[in-house]
């Protein structure tokens, strides 16, 4: 991934419409620096990421959203439009009560190097991206 693209995508689509860019600082997905470092390890011999995690006896994707929706409570957003390839997002936001109306993709930025991570996501976590060749969260031509 390159660094900042995402943060300068949201806050170039907030510019005309408004909102709010929650960042949580969740090292390798919850799972912290260390652990990831092993992850990335086994990913160099040739499993994927939630492989690797599996392999180490972590889950998928340990981060917990739950300080962003209370960080959102404590504005008084309660509906939103959220900016997120991930339904795990839209799933822990929706848990503590607020309501997404829309989950709104956002771009790939798909390069050679990161091809395999994003096709893992799409397949392993049913993220919304749209990938080059075409394959899509149902593992369909998009």
């Amino acid at each position: 991934m390159f660094p900042g693209v995402q943060l300068r995508e949201a806050v170039g689509r907030m510019a005309g419409t408004g909102g709010y860019v929650v960042y949580l600082r969740q090292e390798g997905r919850g799972i912290g620096l260390y652990r990831k470092l092993d992850a990335y390890a086994l990913q160099d011999g040739g499993l994927d990421t939630y492989a690797a995690n599996h392999a180490l006896g972590l889950p998928d994707d340990a981060r917990d959203y739950t300080p962003a929706a209370q960080m959102l409570d404590a504005l008084g957003v309660h509906r939103l439009d959220l900016l997120t390839n991930n339904p795990d997002k839209v799933a822990q936001l929706e848990a503590y009560g607020l309501q997404v109306r829309e989950r709104v993709r956002t771009g790939v930025f798909a390069t050679e190097t990161n091809m395999r991570y994003l096709r893992a996501k799409v397949e392993h976590t049913g993220h919304s991206l749209i990938l080059p060749g075409g394959l899509d969260a149902a593992g369909l031509a998009g």
